[in-house]
């Protein structure tokens, strides 16, 4: 009867856990963003028996370390002209327990403009960009082994908004993005291609 009363107490408890072996453990709740990556986190154990019990340890007080963010959603077109694509996308489902910082955007063909600030961040001339574009694998460059050249032509902050211009007349970009926290890079996200408008007849 005594076993089955400590039994009850350790159901009927919140967050109170039984290990088998006549203990309980008690978990308190996070404090932190809810998710199971950077999640800080009190915990107190108990030890418990049939005839006795112990005072609870003192709280733990421990954090799981955070990772990189899932990979985005590709981006959409807003809007276009003959030279720019207006671009939109979302945060990653899951940020890996950090904020998004930066986002960044690969294109193939790269395009052939001039650095320019944009309201977020920049976008790169080609003597800023990643020699690597092309690579493939995870955490590397966009690329899919099919030997196109893509490079990275973004950078910026949080925001979720970028024209894209100085692009070349009714030529299909092929475009990747991925986020970044303080723990590293997503992947990059599924490939989407957008054709700028053609250029008006001469």
């Amino acid at each position: 009867a005594a076993a089955a009363a400590a039994a009850k107490v350790a159901k009927d408890a919140n967050n109170i856990y039984s290990n088998g072996n006549g203990h309980t453990i008690a978990q308190g709740s996070g404090n932190g963003s809810g998710k199971s990556n950077g999640l800080a986190t009190t915990a107190t154990a108990v030890a418990a028996t049939t005839t006795f019990s112990i005072p609870p340890s003192l709280p733990l007080d421990f954090e799981t370390p955070p990772t990189p963010p899932v990979a985005p959603q590709p981006p959409a077109m807003a809007s276009r002209s003959k030279d720019v694509l207006n671009l939109r996308w979302k945060l990653p489902d899951d940020d890996g327990g950090r904020p998004v910082t930066e986002f960044q955007l690969a294109c193939s063909p790269p395009p052939v403009f001039a650095a320019m600030e944009t309201p977020g961040g920049r976008l790169l001339a080609p003597e800023e960009r990643d020699a690597d574009g092309s690579e493939g694998g995870d955490g590397g460059g966009p690329g899919d082994g099919d030997g196109a050249e893509w490079a990275l032509v973004y950078e910026g902050a949080s925001d979720v908004r970028l024209r894209l211009a100085g692009l070349s007349p009714g030529v299909r970009y092929r475009l990747k993005l991925r986020a970044v926290n303080e723990a590293g890079a997503s992947r990059w996200s599924k490939e989407c291609g957008f054709f700028t408008a053609p250029a008006p007849p001469a």
